[in-house]
């Protein structure tokens, strides 16, 4: 004779097509409450643990004139006004991930332009975006609004031969140009930049914790080639020459004495 098993109403067995049990569905509800909070706890400290962005400040440059340099990479000898008697020096990079063109350069280099933009400041260290159209388009100087015979460039002041540690970043996100703009996050978009021609920097800190930025260039003050974004974003050790050309920290380095921290 057939033994038929009892089932109580009591198990509460889920099918896919039926209503959930009403235990079950508490015990669901529960656990997806549960991994919500949790989910949430780890994202807040995730965010607590990262370091602020840098203080980075965008202001409007006016039309100014200078001496234009192209190497090692596109750079603007700012020609002294009664606002600023010292003048100064300022790389230049175009809107977008990419730098002055290179005809352009070429063509402009060792002349009086003008030119306008943006500036984008982080710890002492600035860069010229340059405008794209009307007055702010990197032009040569019209002598019929300025008189370019008192320009000159600045001449590099050797500094002596110095071992550095700190990263090779790209100048224009790293002041700011877009956040994060350091980091192993960035190093794609850093290594799209370079690769663009948008100058390399090597942004060293002080034991204080202040940042101390250098325009990187090879041993024959040339624009460095493409084998220096293998080490793009990593802690390295790096020996070179140091002149300072204005406002700016010229480091001519070898490569070959790159070694990974």
């Amino acid at each position: 004779m057939e033994e038929r098993v009892k089932v109580s109403s009591r198990n509460e067995f889920y099918i896919g097509y039926k209503k959930m049990p009403g235990r079950l569905r508490m015990f669901s509800l529960a656990v997806a409450l549960v991994l919500l909070l949790a989910s949430s706890g780890l994202a807040f400290g995730l965010y607590l643990a990262q370091k602020p962005p840098p203080a980075t400040r965008l202001v409007n440059a006016p039309v100014m004139g200078g001496i234009f340099q192209a190497d090692p990479y596109p750079m603007l000898h700012i020609a002294p006004t009664a606002e600023d008697p010292d003048g100064g020096t300022v790389l230049m990079h175009r809107p977008g991930k990419h730098g002055v063109a290179a005809a352009k350069a070429r063509e402009l280099d060792g002349k009086p332009v003008q030119v306008g933009g943006a500036f984008f400041t982080r710890d002492g260290t600035r860069f010229l975006q340059v405008g794209l159209r009307g007055a702010g388009q990197l032009r040569l100087a019209d002598t019929e609004e300025v008189d370019p015979s008192t320009w000159v460039a600045f001449e590099p002041e050797p500094l002596g031969h110095f071992r550095l540690k700190g990263k090779i970043v790209d100048h224009k996100c790293f002041l700011g140009g877009m956040i994060p703009g350091q980091g192993k996050t960035h190093r794609g978009c850093a290594e799209y930049c370079l690769a663009s021609g948008v100058p390399p920097m090597f942004a060293s800190f002080r034991p204080d914790g202040s940042l101390v930025s250098y325009v990187l260039a090879g041993p024959d003050g040339k624009a460095l080639g493409p084998e220096a974004l293998k080490y793009v974003s990593a802690p390295i050790e790096i020996e070179g020459d140091v002149e300072r050309v204005g406002d700016l920290l010229v480091f001519k380095i070898e490569l070959g004495s790159v070694q990974r921290l």
